[in-house]
C-alpha cells in the first residue's frame, strides 16, 4: 500500500516543465531544436516562425548563390548568422536567440520573426521527444521512489 501511495504522490507532484527543461538540456535535444529554425525552416522553407515567406531572391543574388535551386531567401550568405543561434531553455519552455544585426539593419524587421519554432517545427518537436526517450522520462520520474 505504501508504494501505492508513492506511486500517487509522484504522479501529483509531477512538474512537466522541470521535466521538459531537463530534456531540452540534452545536447541531441538542443541541435535539434536549433537545427528545425535554422535548416528546416529558414534554410528548406524559406519562412518565419509563423509560417510566413521571407521573400524571393533577385535573379542578380541567384546568379550568385552555392545552390541557385533555392530561389527563397534563406538568410544563409555566409552562414554567420546561422553559427550564432543559441537555446535558452527554463521551466517549460524553449526560446532561440541569435544575433539578427547586419550591418546597421536588423532582419527581423526586415523579414519579421525569423527566430523561433512554427507550429509544424513544434509538433517535430514533440515527436523528437517522444521518440527519443521523453516519456521513459517521465516514468522514471514517477516511478523513483
Amino acid at each position: 500500500m505504501e508504494a501505492l501511495l508513492k506511486l500517487i504522490d509522484n504522479v501529483k507532484t509531477l512538474d512537466v516543465g522541470l521535466e521538459f527543461e531537463k530534456f531540452m538540456s540534452r545536447t541531441d535535444a538542443r541541435v535539434f531544436t536549433l537545427n528545425l529554425n535554422r535548416w528546416e525552416q529558414l534554410y528548406e522553407q524559406g519562412v518565419d516562425s509563423n509560417g510566413v515567406p521571407l521573400g524571393q531572391y533577385r535573379p542578380y543574388t541567384l546568379k550568385r548563390k552555392v545552390d541557385p535551386n533555392l530561389s527563397h531567401i534563406t538568410l544563409r550568405e555566409t552562414g554567420a548568422f546561422y553559427e550564432t543561434f543559441r537555446l535558452l531553455t527554463g521551466h517549460g519552455f524553449v526560446e532561440i536567440q541569435a544575433n539578427t544585426r547586419k550591418g546597421n539593419e536588423d532582419l527581423e524587421d526586415i523579414h519579421g520573426p525569423v527566430l523561433g519554432l512554427t507550429d509544424d517545427s513544434k509538433e517535430a518537436l514533440g515527436e523528437f521527444m517522444l521518440n527519443n526517450g521523453f516519456a521513459d522520462q517521465i516514468k522514471e520520474t514517477i516511478l523513483r521512489y
